[in-house]
């Protein structure tokens, strides 16, 4: 290889008919240099398959065509490499690339066919179906550079979801599930019916701690409470007082001086609604001697609530799931959501309200239209707010007059929580083990753009899913 080499660069140094890739117009002049640099790299259009189905139905595959001006390349001389930083489309064909080099010296891809150099031209493709070598010879013969170009590709389709099986934990009964602090808190029953936690780390594979009895008495309920905010946990207890947890194993009531007071006399805490860190209050509603209905109160500082207006005949009450989330168009104003039930029975559709950081007053969120796009009446439904809209699923449900089984579908609101479609099954889905699976469950994204779904009963099951592109550095 080393005697090809020395021959190409004698070649260069003589042969003086040869184009220098500085782009002179004159192309009978020839520059002579002692030194070989590579200023740029690029490629041309590249096809990528698409599957499709014609209007007939039929399946069918088109060709799309990658626009390679769109990928930039990385020039990295330190470690003589050459890449794209921006991966290319899953399936992109790159065993046939035109590339553009622009150099001060003359360049030459390796063809590993014929064991030799060859000078690149723009008018031949380049397999990089692997890396490919590429040398720059100065044109007096005395210098070269040699890079390794490789053409990155995603070997996942980023818009698409992919779900992951891990490490169950020994928690008959999920109820609620916490990312707090470097863990994932998971909150249930034993198979005994005694409340308890368990918890596992967030990088990784889980590996979930043996669970630990948190206090007798709780129930279902209760735990459904369970809300992080200023970094400490609360949870509102069956007997209408505030517990709180430094560490989320031992709770204790939390206690104040004003008439309003947590577990203050008078003062009986309903539920929980939901909390942001970013707008300094937590959400609840709460039962006060002498009001002639509930209360929707909020407090700054986990003890003293302030009341603000009597809770209306459809504000969801029960087995309430919330978001809570900055707006894009201002990351200053804080959106809550609220999806729930007015009663009890929750056998009836759910309601959604939400308010702003900057308004004063909740709101019921009605569509106009057709009954189809109303929130999904299912069994313990989840909302969750995710790569900047609102999902949700469940158990066992209704929607748009038929029936849906447990975790059969993914829905979706770009309105946060007006209307409600069925998501993409071809990228955004639920995991194809949970389907038909009407196990007890609790569902959360952490702080890593991954939603976390675990279910109990006799096959319990862990998944951890995310959109690529999300997890892309």
């Amino acid at each position: 290889m080393k005697k090809q080499l020395a021959i190409y660069l004698a070649m260069c140094a003589m042969a003086l008919a040869c184009v220098s890739c500085l782009g002179d117009d004159n192309e009978d002049s020839v520059i002579v240099y002692p030194y070989a640099s590579l200023l740029s790299f690029s490629v041309g259009n590249m096809e990528l398959p698409v599957s499709t189905v014609t209007d007939e139905g039929k399946d069918t595959t088109i060709i799309k065509l990658v626009a390679g001006s769109a990928y930039s390349f990385v020039i990295d001389d330190k470690n003589m490499q050459v890449y794209n930083r921006d991966s290319l489309p899953k399936g992109c064909n790159v065993s046939k690339v035109i590339t553009y080099v622009s150099c001060d010296g003359i360049p030459y891809f390796y063809q590993p066919e014929s064991d030799t150099f060859e000078p690149v031209s723009s008018s031949d493709s380049i397999d990089f179906t692997s890396p490919r070598r590429l040398l720059i010879a100065s044109t007096d013969g005395t210098y070269m550079r040699e890079y390794t170009v490789t053409l990155n590709v995603h070997s996942v389709d980023p818009e698409e979801m992919s779900w992951y099986s891990l490490a169950t934990p020994a928690v008959d009964k999920p109820v609620r599930a916490i990312p707090f602090k470097d863990k994932l808190l998971l909150y249930g029953c034993n198979a005994a019916g005694e409340a308890v936690v368990a918890a596992s780390t967030l990088s990784g594979d889980p590996s979930w701690g043996a669970p630990a009895a948190i206090s007798a008495g709780l129930d279902e309920k209760a735990l459904n409470t369970v809300t992080l905010f200023n970094e400490t946990l609360y949870m509102a207890q069956a007997d209408g007082k505030l517990a709180q947890s430094a560490d989320g194993y031992v709770w204790e009531y939390a206690t104040g001086t004003t008439a309003y007071s947590a577990n203050a006399a008078g003062f009986n805490l309903k539920t929980l609604l939901a909390a942001s860190q970013q707008d300094g209050k937590m959400w609840a509603v709460a039962s006060i001697d002498g009001a002639a209905a509930d209360s929707i109160v909020y407090t700054t500082d986990g003890i003293n609530f302030v009341t603000t207006t009597a809770v209306e005949q459809d504000f969801p009450c029960h087995k309430v799931s919330s978001a809570v989330y900055p707006l894009t168009t201002n990351a200053d104003i804080t959106r809550y959501v609220l999806v729930g039930y007015a009663t009890s029975q929750t056998d009836a559709a759910p309601v959604v309200w939400s308010k702003l950081s900057t308004e004063d007053y909740w709101m019921q969120l009605v569509s106009d239209g057709d009954k189809k796009y109303n929130c999904p009446a299912l069994e313990n439904l989840t909302v969750l707010h995710y790569d900047g809209m609102l999902y949700a699923f469940g158990g066992t449900g209704v929607v748009a007059d038929e029936e849906i089984k447990p975790f059969a579908a993914l829905y979706m609101s770009r309105d946060n929580g007006l209307t409600w479609l069925q998501a993409d099954d071809e990228y955004m889905k639920l995991p194809e083990a949970l389907a038909g699976s009407d196990a007890p469950y609790a569902a959360v994204v952490d702080n890593n753009h991954r939603i976390w779904i675990i279910t109990g009963g006799d096959t319990p099951q862990v998944w951890r899913g995310s959109i690529n592109r999300l997890q892309f550095q």
